[in-house]
């Protein structure tokens, strides 16, 4: 039996239902200070290549800041496409017309092309976090395999309140965030791959 399994098995329960538990109108107003906090990000501004997530039901709405990134002529958009079990890869997405029932019925761009370039901004899901930026998701790996392979970009991780714990039990595969965004604000925690900050 592996502990650190079982354990995060545990607390997957537990973020699920506190997340599930949310009112509606909590939602609405958390999600509204996240994309206000995002928006304040100098990355928000600067960066030209972005890989975002497609807010689910009980994830952070996205839709505003997705569709606001498309708007933009001189930016590049990006969405995950499940392609075989763990793996996804990110493909241009141009307008939300593009978008098919994926895997999981996930909606995704499935015929736009692969991502060639680095990216320079992520949008991150995820069903826990800390204050120090560790991450845990759903248990299926997808997004640590994918940050393992591609380490380059500031990965902006958006929660609601009751997603943040004061510890998660994580192993070497378990990729960090570097910005972390809640309704209170959003907190700069870890230095991108390939930064000029990196020392």
């Amino acid at each position: 039996m592996n502990s650190v399994v079982d354990e995060k098995q545990a607390i997957r329960e537990c973020l699920t239902a506190a997340r599930r538990g949310l009112r509606p109108s909590e939602r609405v107003a958390e999600a509204t200070a996240i994309a206000k906090a995002v928006v304040s990000l100098p990355e928000w501004r600067t960066a030209r290549r972005w890989f975002v997530y497609l807010s689910g039901p009980e994830e952070v709405d996205t839709t505003d800041l997705v569709d606001e990134l498309l708007a933009r002529p001189a930016t590049e958009v990006y969405a995950p496409v499940i392609v075989s079990r763990g793996i996804m890869e990110a493909r241009r997405l141009r307008d939300r017309s593009e978008l098919r029932p994926g895997r999981f019925n996930i909606p995704a761009p499935l015929n736009g092309e692969a991502a060639l370039l680095p990216f320079e901004a992520i949008l991150t899901p995820g069903l826990g976090f800390t204050a120090a930026g560790e991450r845990m998701g759903l248990g299926a790996g997808f997004y640590d395999r994918w940050f393992a392979a591609h380490p380059q970009g500031c990965r902006i991780a958006l929660a609601y309140r009751c997603q943040i714990v004061s510890r998660l039990p994580t192993e070497d595969t378990d990729a960090p965030v570097h910005v972390l965004v809640t309704a209170d604000g959003a907190r700069r925690l870890n230095t991108p791959a390939g930064s000029r900050r990196e020392t």
